[in-house]
């Protein structure tokens, strides 16, 4: 541990009497780290101890020489607070990357969230790992809403618009489902995908155990046709400020009524309602590029385009 100035740089757990000076994820939250693995997660927080809060937190897993922020979702990388001096931080970076190196690692990868989930913080997060010469191995182009006042539909361009006019004709309506349903909505999904020659990244079994821990992180909406299934999504509250849309499908046969921009009109609504700024429709790719024909849609649903970052090293 490093005592700098006021601020202690700390690996492993604080004292429960400690409160997080910053927004936190669910990508970031313990139950979800062990579901992906029980063991070798290494912790490294910056504690102010005067206020007795925490004002950052990063987790490793490692195995073998390669320590990587996070495992398996969809980013991890360093969560720190407004109030945090930049001198701070960056010594704290260093830090980290000195217990890694005598923990035998020779590679680090740390995956940042979209930039719009912190703004300015993940700007000057990024420039500091430029600065300790990180290289970026992979850069993808995120979409996400903005929620506001605004009426959805006011947000769409003239065609998106008359498509959901369509399918309110057709008598498609959108409804929020119980998470009793994730399993009929993720098959549905599964199979609109396999016929696209597409997989899901999670198997049912590994997704039933993320919502069996995070009930209240879950939320399921379907749009249907005089009770036929038509589309659905499998979406989370990433942060207080975040829904993301997880998982999301529609039935091919109804691809002339685009009941996607139904599906995004009740998500834009839910996030109304809850207080939710952002609407993540994650990010668009085909191999290691854009797709640029799904960018375009999602922009046409309203969505701005972000850059999501990961950022590798090799430790001599």
């Amino acid at each position: 541990m490093i005592l700098e100035e006021a601020y202690l740089f700390f690996e492993g757990t604080p004292a429960a009497e400690y409160n997080e000076d910053f927004n936190s994820t669910i990508f970031h939250n313990t139950r979800h780290l062990f579901l992906q693995d029980d063991a070798n997660w290494y912790t490294y927080y910056i504690l102010h101890q005067q206020t007795r809060t925490t004002h950052a937190r990063i987790h490793f897993h490692i195995a073998g020489e390669e320590a990587k922020s996070p495992l398996q979702s969809p980013f991890g990388s360093v969560l720190f607070s407004d109030q945090l001096p930049v001198q701070v931080l960056f010594k704290f970076l260093v830090f980290v990357e000195e217990q890694l190196r005598l923990k035998g690692v020779k590679q680090v990868t740390i995956k940042n969230p979209p930039e719009l989930y912190f703004s300015g913080r993940m700007a000057v997060l990024q420039v500091l790992l430029f600065n300790l010469n990180y290289q970026v191995s992979c850069a993808e182009i995120g979409s996400m809403i903005p929620v506001d006042e605004k009426v959805y539909l006011d947000k769409l361009e003239q065609w998106e618009r008359r498509k959901y006019h369509m399918a309110l004709k057709k008598d498609l309506v959108p409804r929020q489902v119980s998470l009793d349903q994730l399993k009929e909505v993720y098959q549905f999904i599964a199979q609109c995908r396999e016929l696209q020659s597409r997989r899901l990244s999670l198997s049912l079994e590994e997704l039933m155990r993320i919502a069996d821990a995070f009930p209240d992180r879950f939320v399921l909406f379907a749009i249907y046709q005089h009770d036929v299934l038509v589309a659905a999504s499998i979406n989370i509250v990433v942060t207080q400020h975040v829904l993301y849309n997880f998982y999301g499908a529609h039935d091919k046969r109804f691809n002339k009524l685009s009941p996607v921009v139904m599906l995004m009109d009740a998500l834009y609504t839910y996030c109304q309602m809850h207080g939710l700024t952002y609407l993540d429709l994650g990010t668009s790719a085909s191999g290691n590029e854009p797709n640029f024909s799904l960018l375009d849609f999602k922009v046409r649903l309203g969505a701005q385009s972000t850059q999501k970052l990961t950022f590798q090293k090799k430790l001599s």
